[in-house]
């Protein structure tokens, strides 16, 4: 389900579907992630981490906000979002 995220026309529809999947949906975002080179795919999953992820998304998060560019606030935020839960 993940992999659909590259259809634009979908993509608004599956990022809601995967937040009310929950934490259940947290690994297989974490293993798509690096497939995608598009960053507002990625930005996307970061959004949808920032609702359901766990401890097992810091360390991805972690390298992204050390990072310039378009990714390192929605990481930022994501991080602060599972710190605080």
């Amino acid at each position: 389900m993940v992999v659909e995220m590259e259809d634009t026309g979908f993509r608004y529809e599956l990022k809601k579907i995967l937040i009310e999947a929950g934490p259940e949906i947290e690994q297989a975002i974490l293993d798509a992630f690096e497939k995608f080179s598009d960053n507002s795919i990625r930005r996307n999953l970061l959004d949808v981490l920032k609702e359901v992820g766990t401890r097992k998304s810091i360390k991805l998060l972690e390298e992204l906000e050390k990072q310039n560019g378009s990714l390192n606030y929605p990481a930022k935020r994501a991080l602060a979002e599972i710190r605080n839960r």
